[in-house]
């Protein structure tokens, strides 16, 4: 994933947008659906092909199921709700248009990538035009009134208080005091999550062993490996910063080399599609979820959910992502309904109210944290190639949410 920022594009393209909406009339409102109906659209931007699709097509499937729950029990307001997509084709300079063109259409809120940087074109074309724009599991606070503006919102937790929880869970539960940071410096979610990583294991009296850096795209880590095993000692843990596919490649490469640390890591390395054929009886890793898919998460309506979306797909879902983006889907819905409003400003204000709002699961926001930072997670523990829960989590010691 790239960290380039494509801010004169997206000023364009914001332009772009108004332009078009101008034209099309204000997609808050509620306008003419594409099916020609009234109804209230949410528009679905993400990468539908391409790298990011294992993620974003099951976490299109579970929208479409929390619009159809929606309706079922009366829709918005007497509106139907519809749903409308744009593939973005993995292609973070795609976002922009994708948001554009789903605005167009008239749609009055988007859900957008779970990732920042390529989430972040669809949410500032929404934010210029005045719609509220969801991420399905955004890590980065940026996704918020810091790197967007104030209609941005994202499901996801923080990457720093990702790493920072499991620091403390591998110190505390795992007896663990040494430590390797491995960070795949592609996204701003892998920077704050080795980050709050790092700052907590410090803070905890862990010693840190070394750090070293690479990139998803990467063939091969064999120079990392060369100098992880040129240390006196083995590391306890491996604080992994990454996500599938090249994550996955990086982790083969040093379970084959023979170091057998414990490996800390993300929800971009949940599932088991990137392991189960070339290392099927993998043990050894570790991270944090919003959501269990794996049949013990501790809430009941989730695990009802995972074997609805189970019956419906015929697929076991690979990560919590199906989870976050039919909450969001009903927050979209929850803030339209609570204001009395589609209007995006009235339904941020909504949800900037949101205090452990039980959805399919809790959310809270803030005026100014647009990202979750109390939801407490299920560590998950990944032995003999099966997923296990290890209980629910909730950090002792917050890192800041932003690097200093």
């Amino acid at each position: 994933m790239s960290l380039r920022t494509r801010r004169s594009a997206l000023t364009v393209s914001a332009t772009t947008a108004l332009l078009l909406l101008a034209a099309c009339g204000s997609p808050g409102a509620g306008g003419a659906s594409p099916s020609g109906a009234t109804a209230f659209v949410i528009g679905y931007a993400g990468g539908l092909s391409g790298m990011l699709e294992g993620f974003e097509k099951p976490a299109l499937e579970a929208a479409k199921m929390a619009v159809e729950d929606i309706n079922r029990d009366g829709g918005l307001n007497g509106k139907r709700v519809e749903l409308i997509t744009q593939d973005t084709k993995s292609d973070i300079d795609q976002g922009g248009p994708a948001g554009q063109a789903l605005l167009a259409k008239g749609a009055g809120a988007l859900l957008v990538t779970a990732d920042y940087n390529f989430g972040g074109g669809a949410a500032r074309a929404a934010q210029a035009a005045g719609v509220v724009a969801v991420s399905v599991g955004a890590g980065s606070p940026k996704f918020g009134v810091q790197g967007i503006g104030p209609l941005a919102f994202t499901m996801g937790t923080s990457g720093a208080g990702d790493g920072a929880l499991t620091a403390e869970w591998a110190y505390e539960k795992r007896a663990a005091r040494s430590a390797y940071v491995l960070l795949d410096d592609t996204t701003d979610y892998n920077k704050d999550q080795c980050r709050g990583f790092q700052t907590r294991w410090r803070e905890l009296g862990g010693v840190l062993a070394g750090q070293d850096t690479f990139k998803n795209g990467d063939a091969s880590i064999s120079p990392q490996i060369t100098r992880m095993k040129s240390l006196p000692k083995t590391p306890d843990v491996i604080a992994f910063c990454s996500y599938a596919p090249g994550g996955a490649v990086a982790l083969g490469q040093l379970r084959s080399a023979g170091i057998d640390s414990l490996i800390l890591t993300n929800s971009g390395m949940d599932g088991t599609y990137w392991f189960e054929k070339s290392m099927p009886e993998l043990s050894g890793v570790a991270l944090p979820v919003s959501a269990s898919v794996w049949g013990d998460d501790p809430a009941e309506e989730v695990r009802r959910f995972v074997e609805r979306y189970k019956e419906k797909t015929g697929s076991q879902p690979q990560n919590m992502y199906p989870v976050l983006a039919y909450a969001a889907v009903q927050a979209i819905v929850q803030a339209a309904k609570e204001s009395g409003s589609t209007k995006g400003a009235d339904m941020a204000e909504a949800m900037n109210k949101f205090t452990d709002k039980q959805l399919l699961i809790p959310v809270s926001f803030t005026k100014d944290t647009h990202i979750d930072v109390r939801r407490p997670a299920r560590m998950l523990v990944l032995d003999q190639g099966k997923w296990k829960t290890d209980g629910l989590r909730s950090l002792k010691k917050a890192p800041p949410l932003f690097a200093e």
